[in-house]
């Protein structure tokens, strides 16, 4: 769901969203979730699939902690990616987090501003490591573990 720029027809991204639940849970799948500017209807929603056993990320995490914590009760991880070096955003628990890049967009620093590449999920990945005051194998380790576990490789 993305409420962002307000060219999409909301009722019409709310009733593809349910779609693509039911599907995921008929055929046990993992959901990557974008959502912005959202998520009182994504939680409204997932209200609706209480029941089912979803599991997935939320991609790109760029909301305050009580979204984050209405996600981390769901059990979804949380996306973390190159935005995440140059602001305030809240952090979940390492247990909770997968590393992304969103390329070509959102590079980390010091690469501001540039095209984005996959490349520079390490620069991601050193960058938690110095927040959490954690050694980068630490967070390499489990945030290879967090996207195994999610996606059942």
């Amino acid at each position: 769901l993305d409420y962002h720029y307000g060219t999409s027809d909301k009722k019409q991204q709310i009733a593809l969203f349910e779609e693509m639940l039911q599907l995921a849970i008929d055929q046990n799948l993992p959901l990557i979730f974008h959502v912005r500017e959202a998520f009182d209807d994504f939680f409204a929603i997932l209200g609706n699939f209480s029941a089912a056993n979803l599991r997935g990320v939320v991609h790109s995490f760029t909301d305050n902690k009580k979204n984050l914590r209405r996600s981390l009760e769901h059990g979804f991880y949380i996306g973390v990616n190159g935005l995440a070096t140059y602001s305030t955003l809240p952090l979940p628990p390492l247990e909770h987090i997968l590393l992304e890049t969103d390329a070509p967009f959102l590079s980390p620093v010091p690469y501001r501003g540039e095209t984005n590449e996959p490349s520079r999920i390490k620069e991601i990945a050193t960058w938690l490591a110095t927040k959490l005051q954690l050694d980068l194998p630490v967070v390499i380790d489990q945030t290879t573990k967090n996207t195994e576990d999610l996606f059942g490789i």
